[in-house]
Order: structure tokens, then C-alpha cells, then sequence
């Protein structure tokens, strides 16, 4: 089992939550808070933060820097029931993994 990395977006040309989650693996996922937007996951068959994610985003001008990941258990939760919810409506509305 391989633990959760996060990575913050810095900026970039459409730089929007919409547009990250459109470059992602599903096994991240973005979430947007207070300090702009979080990606989130664990690194699987070669999906990986640094291998796979930060070069995808680079290549649409999608500045992301990884950081240490939330250590609060409540956060944590919450994060991942987001994600769910957001799977599954993804899964409601036809959108492709």
C-alpha cells in the first residue's frame, strides 16, 4: 500500500479545477480550498505524482509543486468522501477514467 501524495498548483494558463481534473489519472483526484488548488492520491501501475501527473499538467503549462501531505484524520476523511462523491458522479454522468 502506497501512501497519499499531495501536490499544490501554482498557476498556470487555465489553471482551473475543471482543467486539472481533466488531465488527471483516477487515482488523483483535485480538490480546491482556501489556498487555491490540491491534488490528491496514491501512486499506482505507473500513475505516479512525479512521473505521470506533474509532467502531464507541465505539458498543458500547469505549474505543480508537490507537498507533505494533511496529517488531521478529520481532513483526511473528508477529503476522501469528496472524492467518492465526485467519482461517483462521474461515474452518473458518463465521464470516461
Amino acid at each position: 500500500m502506497t501512501d497519499t501524495r499531495q501536490a499544490r498548483v501554482l498557476g498556470g494558463l487555465g489553471a482551473s479545477l475543471e482543467t486539472v481534473r481533466d488531465y488527471l489519472p483516477s487515482n488523483y483526484t483535485a480538490t480546491e480550498d482556501a489556498d487555491g488548488i490540491l491534488i490528491s492520491g496514491k501512486d499506482s501501475h505507473g500513475w505516479t505524482l512525479d512521473g505521470y501527473v506533474i509532467p502531464r499538467l507541465g505539458s498543458a503549462l500547469i505549474a505543480v509543486e508537490e507537498v507533505q501531505p494533511c496529517n488531521d484524520p478529520a481532513a483526511i476523511e473528508e477529503a476522501n468522501d469528496l472524492a467518492e462523491i465526485e467519482g461517483m458522479n462521474d461515474y452518473l454522468e458518463g465521464e470516461d477514467y
